[in-house]
């Protein structure tokens, strides 16, 4: 496990389920096609912006370690805790140059084997 493992699994554990997204380039504005630009965004307000990538390549790691899930099938019905990835440098360059972006929402939350490891760990 490395740093950033720890901190993102301290931070999950934490708040139990916190908020990601997919960065999708709409093939065309009337098809349901997308290209993913980006597959995961994860970063918390408090966290830089520009350690996304460190962050999702954490996150990848911790589901293979079983100790968290994320997907986008489900989402936080609180759109506010979205607004700090529309309101992003990455996000905004990306809008201004192709108004095809999108962005979808998921979460990242703990598992009950995160739990366990919570209990035994830390």
């Amino acid at each position: 496990m490395t740093p950033i493992d720890a901190h993102n699994i301290r931070d999950i554990l934490n708040a139990k389920t916190l908020p990601i997204c997919q960065l999708q380039q709409k093939s065309n504005v009337n098809e349901e096609g997308y290209n993913i630009i980006y597959d995961l965004l994860y970063w918390l307000p408090s966290k830089n912006e520009e350690d996304w990538q460190q962050n999702s390549i954490s996150l990848v790691n911790l589901q293979r370690l079983g100790l968290i899930q994320y997907g986008f099938d489900t989402y936080l019905i609180d759109d506010i805790q979205y607004k700090h990835y529309d309101n992003s440098n990455l996000i905004k360059a990306l809008k201004n140059n192709n108004q095809n972006i999108e962005l979808k929402k998921g979460v990242v939350e703990i598992t009950p084997y995160g739990r366990q490891f919570k209990i035994a760990c830390l």
